[in-house]
């Protein structure tokens, strides 16, 4: 998982970066890898984000594979779930009104999960750290 931590997001003046941690896991006998941070906001520690990077080489299955084929869309007043992209790349998005809970998943190259969730924050923080991941550059590690 050491490659995929350079990809954890460095985030801009406004933000307070926690632990950058990974792991390597085994799912029906292969090998699969994610690493994962928090983030803060400077100006109201409530809000905080976080971001989880998985290669899943490709296994099904593993990681986020199964939210994500799921991918179901609908909009209620206080929630809404949909599919776009990010950079280029597909993505399912799941709003949470009520809470203030934004997050992505994005589908990189039919290998790698990135993750981003905002708690207690606006929808707009998640282009904040999209602006800071590098997904060209974790495309390239397949």
């Amino acid at each position: 998982y050491s490659a995929l931590m350079e990809f954890l997001p460095t985030m801009t003046s406004n933000w307070v970066t926690g632990e950058k941690d990974g792991a390597t896991m085994t799912y029906e006998g292969e090998s699969w890898s994610q690493v994962y941070s928090d983030y803060t906001l400077k100006s109201d520690d409530s809000v905080v984000g976080y971001v989880a990077i998985q290669d899943t080489r490709g296994i099904e299955g593993a990681g986020y594979s199964e939210m994500w084929q799921a991918k179901m869309t609908f909009e209620t007043p206080e929630m809404k779930m949909y599919t776009g992209t990010v950079r280029g790349y597909p993505a399912y998005f799941i709003e949470n009104l009520e809470d203030n809970e934004y997050s992505e998943i994005v589908w990189v190259d039919d290998r790698f999960f990135v993750y981003v969730m905002i708690e207690n924050g606006k929808p707009e923080y998640l282009t904040v750290f999209n602006n800071q991941i590098d997904f060209d550059g974790i495309a390239g590690l397949a």
